[in-house]
């Protein structure tokens, strides 16, 4: 069914209103968009007190009279879960959230969990390879353009700049003819610049204060090539989604774990290349990952909104 073809969905998204969590909801909803006219209202979520206090009275005070209620409910983000759940409570509509929540599974109608939660798929559990996102892939690549993604200190990884810088030396050294931008993040750290403007003096590098929401989207979808530094999960899944040929910068494992084993699946899979395994990045058999359009269908089905 198109959107032009039915009727109107309304939803409240609820947001903590940090950025990875933002671009959840947008990814999912613009993509619901394409299904379904919808119609949304946005709720800021800045405490867990008051969604216990609202989950304890099965008060709604995020309606207001002016408001008719919602077919949906959608949030991401823990602090969002207990409002949600209040929610759910007040006004017997169905409930959606973005990530494994903390509380029981089974007190939500869907949840939309990555694969690397190792959750298995249930009758209300919707597994996603990665986080959901608001990227949509691109089709009009420019040749010879390649994107650097860094980001910087992880509880997961080491960082070591000199290393980084070298990988990126070896990436500019393969690909001559590549017109190439790095953008760092609030993670970078400071010696990371101070080599980079050194060593790597030929290339572009944007910081966050140079970029707006919409810089990262704009600058996937036109660039042929993408290397993340594989601690920023979220980064590599939007170049997944992107349909560049996407490339894995790698770190020191601090220990093997969820996200460690994650980008070894990637790896394996041949969605990512590595500079030590560059034949992956040639093109492959697996079918585009666009997991927010996958997810908004069966949420469509799951919950009898089509």
């Amino acid at each position: 069914m198109s959107a032009t073809q039915s009727s109107t969905i309304k939803i409240w998204a609820l947001t903590d209103n940090k950025p990875g969590h933002r671009n959840q909801l947008e990814g999912l909803l613009s993509a619901l968009s394409e299904y379904r006219h919808i119609d949304i209202k946005w709720i800021t979520v800045d405490r867990h007190i008051q969604g216990l206090s609202n989950l304890l009275t099965g008060k709604n005070t995020a309606n207001t009279s002016s408001d008719s209620p919602p077919d949906l409910l959608i949030s991401a983000g823990h602090r969002t879960h207990l409002q949600l759940l209040a929610l759910k409570r007040s006004l017997k509509k169905p409930a959606v959230v973005l990530m494994k929540p903390s509380l029981p599974l089974s007190w939500f109608d869907l949840c939309l969990i990555p694969r690397h939660d190792k959750i298995n798929q249930t009758r209300n559990v919707i597994q996603t390879t990665g986080p959901i996102n608001r990227i949509i892939p691109g089709k009009q690549q420019q040749a010879d353009t390649g994107l650097i993604l860094l980001g910087g200190t992880s509880r997961h990884f080491d960082w070591h700049s000199h290393s980084v810088v070298q990988q990126i030396q070896q990436l500019v050294k393969n690909n001559p003819h590549c017109k190439w931008q790095i953008a760092t993040s609030r993670r970078t750290p400071e010696d990371f610049l101070t080599l980079a403007n050194t060593q790597l003096n030929s290339t572009n590098i944007v910081t966050p204060e140079q970029t707006n929401k919409d810089w990262l989207p704009q600058n996937m979808q036109r660039s042929e090539q993408i290397w993340v530094t594989e601690d920023s999960v979220s980064m590599v899944y939007e170049a997944i989604t992107s349909g560049a040929k996407v490339g894995l910068i790698t770190l020191t494992h601090n220990k093997q774990n969820r996200v460690t084993e994650e980008m070894q699946q990637l790896l394996k899979e041949g969605r990512v290349s590595s500079l030590q395994h560059p034949a992956s990045l040639s093109a492959t058999s697996l079918p585009p990952l666009n997991e927010a359009r996958r997810c908004a269908r069966l949420l469509l089905q799951r919950l009898d909104l089509q």
